[in-house]
């Protein structure tokens, strides 16, 4: 495993690792690299390298603020069931 050191993504602070696995056989190693947000305790990018495959998953847009309150109000045509 290498430690990558730290960045910032989107204004957040992240450090990063990568690390290989070989497979038994013929085929080449899958190397994996991570970027995690210990603030948030947030996995920010994952990027796999595979010999036939290449997957990432990135969160972007990161906010470190308060959420619009709007968004927590319950709608008036809601109503309330005594169930």
């Amino acid at each position: 495993m290498k430690d990558l050191g730290q960045k910032m993504l989107d204004g957040t602070p992240v450090r990063g690792y990568r690390w290989w696995k070989t497979a038994d056989g013929p085929s080449p190693k899958t190397t994996t690299e991570e970027w995690m947000s210990e603030s948030l305790s947030l996995l920010v990018s994952h990027w796999e390298i595979q010999p036939t495959l290449e997957f990432q998953n990135v969160v972007s847009h990161l906010r470190s603020e308060e959420p619009d309150p709007t968004l927590f109000t319950v709608p008036k045509r809601a109503f309330r069931s005594n169930m």
